[in-house]
């Protein structure tokens, strides 16, 4: 599967992410279509951001192809201890739905990549992420302003030209 996850990526445009500069999120466009999207993911690493978060659409499914994830999911907020999770194994082969009201975060990776399958509806709102203050309260805090950065880049080098390049230097 790693293999053929390997071959098709490199046939496809790739967004790379980088958190504190090191490669979390290799982002391949497969489908996009009225808003609709289709990626695969390539994961490096766990969500750095020590916050749950939320997504940009009414809903997506996620499926895990190889490797998984442990998840950390808010079950509810606590007015003492702020959010309180549950920490759900992301399988391979086994989809869920994040709707956008779910917080969440990807706590550890099961192997040393993970690759996932993602489609999203259409955005309808900016990224936002329940920050827990000094004070002792939780606040939902949205740090992006939308813009067209965000979106996946039209001229996005396809990941075979990416891995060339790279292995010349």
């Amino acid at each position: 599967m790693r293999r053929f996850l390997w071959w098709l990526s490199g046939f496809l445009r790739v967004r790379e992410i980088h958190v504190n500069g090191a490669l979390y999120l290799e982002r391949y466009e497969l489908v996009r279509c009225c808003g609709w999207v289709v990626y695969l993911h390539r994961f490096e690493l766990p969500d750095a951001e020590p916050w749950l978060h939320d997504h940009p659409w009414r809903w997506a499914l996620a499926l895990p192809l190889l490797g998984g994830y442990l998840e950390a999911r808010l079950q509810h907020l606590d007015g003492y201890d702020g959010p309180v999770v549950r920490f759900i194994e992301r399988r391979p082969w086994r989809p869920y739905v994040l709707r956008a009201h779910d917080f969440h975060r990807i706590e550890a990776l099961a192997r040393r990549e993970c690759w996932t399958l993602f489609v999203h509806s259409p955005r309808f709102r900016m990224w936002g992420f329940l920050r827990r203050l000094e004070a002792g309260t939780t606040a939902y805090w949205q740090p992006f302003q939308k813009s067209r950065a965000e979106d996946f880049p039209a001229d996005a080098p396809r990941a075979r030209d990416l891995r060339a390049a790279r292995a010349r230097k």
